[in-house]
């Protein structure tokens, strides 16, 4: 059987997808040290939530899941050239929307900030920097927007790296706006970080142009016309924008609720961003191959169900690990990255017990990836949306009830929950298309064992003092027990690693 999945693919991604996270890392150190987890990093990380909210709903996850497979087929139906003009009519419309979309957002900028931060009424200069912030990092959202539509038909072409890359490029210009201005300007780091934001989605854009322009997918402004493809596309990315948009519901109640606690809004951007290493790298990489891989499969009997399977085992070999020893670890991790200058003692005990909760959402959230990817691929972007509302509906529900008794913790708790509740809602969904085998049923329980193997070993050899050094030989030690426990139990992971073709 020819090779249907092919890993050096995924392998490019997550390199990249890792140095994207790595060079954020050095970013939020940055951050933590000149602004640090106090009202004014509230303050920036509210603007800065605001404008990520609405490129969700316009970009990546909505554009991939209508782009990809719609584009997909008009390249096999009618070829590249008909593609690109299809593609060129919606970049067209997009852009409209968006510049249509950012006047109204400036107009009303000040009720957005009431609405999803009331807590900041309360402190006059603290709700006026929020809003002079959201002004400046806004047109962010039409740069990165733009840019996402290009990675989705760069996606087609089977070219996932350059997109990948856009986030080191906004990495890299924070990095050293920050570490200037501290050196020899000393202007306001919040003002310096959110007009490097500004000028990294020029970049981003232009680097997506010239990638475009290499690949031979440059793109034209066309007047928008209603094609049958463009109707299609339309049609599949409006539940797409639902979907996101409901996500995004769940982001703004949890920056209402976070609002009321001083330092709340910034010790879950801190403990999400560890999560999302993972999550980026081994859930969100091969979620983007899969959906490619899915729609573009063949006929073979049971080929999706294979392609599927083996994703999903290697996916929650290397997830469900990296969950268990984010929460055995979770303390040194934020010491080590993040107390550093303005972020103090506190703040880094607050943060910990916010991502030692977030780490058990981790496999609930990497699985919910790869389902959506799957449905998505058969063109179905509206069920989705269902899972997505009921557990918004969850997690809106479990934050405003536990407020009350556990404050700022509530919203990791309920994260945890909703997360759970719509992973058993899609392995449901999925069961006929998409039923676990019986090797990826083994796997999981020996990734469990060789988990807590892991934990053990951790426990009772990991150091006690705190340093970037020991962190490391720690992570070291997790990896080697826990490789050593899966190759002693044969696991079928080890075999999807060291070989190409697709034995399931």
């Amino acid at each position: 059987m020819k090779k249907i999945l092919k890993f050096g693919t995924v392998g490019k991604v997550s390199f990249i997808i890792f140095i994207s996270r790595l060079s954020g890392y050095i970013r939020d150190m940055c951050f933590a040290t000149f602004i640090g987890a106090g009202p004014l990093g509230d303050a920036l990380m509210a603007a800065f939530k605001i404008t990520n909210l609405f490129r969700a709903i316009f970009s990546e996850g909505a554009m991939n899941a209508a782009l990809v497979p719609a584009i997909s087929q008009a390249m096999k139906t009618h070829g590249s050239n008909y593609a690109k003009v299809v593609a060129s009519h919606l970049l067209s419309t997009l852009l409209i929307v968006l510049i249509i979309f950012t006047g109204f957002i400036f107009y009303q900028m000040e009720n957005f900030i009431l609405i999803t931060n009331p807590g900041f009424i309360s402190n006059s200069y603290i709700f006026n920097l929020t809003v002079e912030l959201s002004y400046i990092m806004f047109p962010y959202l039409t740069f990165i927007s733009a840019a996402a539509f290009y990675g989705a038909i760069l996606q087609t072409k089977k070219v996932f790296v350059p997109y990948a890359a856009t986030s080191i490029i906004l990495n890299i210009i924070l990095i050293i706006c920050l570490y200037v201005n501290n050196l020899f300007i000393a202007y306001s780091p919040v003002h310096v970080f959110a007009y490097a934001l500004f000028f990294s989605g020029i970049l981003e854009l232009s680097w997506m142009i010239f990638c475009a322009k290499k690949y031979n997918a440059k793109l034209y402004l066309r007047k928008p016309i209603m094609s049958r493809y463009v109707k299609v596309i339309l049609k599949r990315i409006v539940p797409g924008i639902f979907g996101a948009g409901i996500i995004q519901i769940s982001v703004w109640c949890d920056m209402l609720i976070l609002s009321f606690y001083t330092g709340g809004i910034s010790y879950l951007y801190f403990a999400d961003r560890i999560v999302q290493l993972p999550l980026a790298i081994f859930s969100t990489a091969n979620s983007i191959v899969l959906l490619q891989s899915l729609s573009k499969a063949d006929t073979i009997p049971n080929e999706k169900y294979i392609i599927f399977n083996r994703t999903l085992r290697t996916m929650l070999g290397f997830i469900i690990p990296s969950a268990v020893g984010i929460f055995v670890i979770s303390g040194e991790i934020i010491q080590v990255l993040f107390m550093h200058g303005a972020f103090n003692h506190e703040a880094a005990t607050n943060t910990a017990i916010i991502l030692q909760i977030l780490s058990i959402a981790l496999p609930f959230q990497a699985m919910s990836k790869l389902y959506y990817a799957g449905i998505n691929a058969t063109g179905n972007t509206s069920t989705p949306v269902k899972f997505s509302f009921i557990s918004l509906l969850i997690n809106i529900a479990l934050s405003l009830i536990l407020m009350s008794f556990i404050e700022y913790k509530s919203v990791a708790v309920a994260t945890v929950i909703s997360s759970g509740c719509q992973t058993i809602m899609l392995i449901l969904y999925c069961e006929k298309n998409y039923q676990l085998s019986h090797e990826t049923k083994k796997d999981i329980l020996k990734y469990i064992i060789a988990s807590l193997i892991m934990t053990i070993v951790l426990y009772f050899f990991k150091s006690t003092s705190v340093s970037l050094v020991l962190l490391s030989s720690d992570v070291i030690l997790g990896v080697i027990s826990y490789s050593v426990s899966l190759f002693v139990m044969r696991a079928e992971f080890i075999n999807d690693i060291l070989r190409r073709k697709n034995i399931i």
